[in-house]
């Protein structure tokens, strides 16, 4: 056995979306919310999670309610009163900003690999992080989103969806989350799951699957 024979032969980048490519802040969205709510700041804060979809919103980011009795629902276990669907939809969106060094890694990783986009979002969230993207948009061949796709991470079948759709096996598939319930999801079907923490240790990780940057 030669050496290289011992590196998987990898064909396809997928990347996770918030805590990646895209920051994710939800501070400023609890302190626009309690306005119209009886509840604090720090209350409304216990319905949300930075990382992971909550139970709260994980129908929505599963597709299987629409924004609007999302909106309603949210009124009912926050609270809120006199809030509109369009302020409720703003303060719930802006929440993102760029990762600029992530996004320029998978620029560069996108001359030699296909590019793919996975992630747990809902219809709301999507027009809002897409838009910010822009043209980096372009860099995926195929964006496999939770609300499209009726399935959300940890469960496998979203992952099996994004082999499928890049007509790769699971292995020919590095799959890189800052969530590591969700590395670990991708890597038992057989992609490689890397955790991700900063952009350094990502490339020391794709280093080590014989990917340079």
């Amino acid at each position: 056995l030669t050496m290289d024979a011992t590196k998987p032969d990898v064909k396809a980048i997928i990347s996770d979306l918030g805590g990646v490519l895209i920051a994710v802040d939800k501070r400023p969205m609890f302190e626009q919310l309690a306005k119209y709510s009886t509840l604090s700041k720090r209350e409304i804060a216990r319905h949300f999670s930075h990382t992971m979809l909550t139970p709260d919103d994980l129908d929505f980011g599963r597709g299987l309610i629409t924004p609007m009795q999302f909106y309603e629902s949210m009124c009912r276990k926050l609270h809120l009163s006199r809030i509109s669907f369009e302020e409720l939809s703003e303060f719930y969106c802006d929440v993102f900003s760029r990762k600029e060094e992530a996004i320029r890694l998978l620029q560069k990783l996108g001359s030699k690999y296909v590019i793919a986009l996975l992630s747990n979002t809902d219809a709301l969230h999507h027009e809002k992080w897409s838009k910010l993207l822009g043209k980096d948009m372009n860099l995926f061949k195929e964006v496999i989103l939770s609300f499209q796709v009726h399935a959300a991470k940890p469960g496998t079948k979203i992952f099996f969806v994004a082999a499928e759709r890049l007509n790769l096996k699971p292995e020919q598939c590095v799959y890189i989350d800052d969530v590591g319930e969700y590395s670990d999801a991708a890597a038992k079907v057989g992609m490689h799951g890397i955790n991700f923490v900063s952009v350094r240790q990502l490339k020391e990780d794709l280093l080590k699957l014989g990917i340079s940057v």
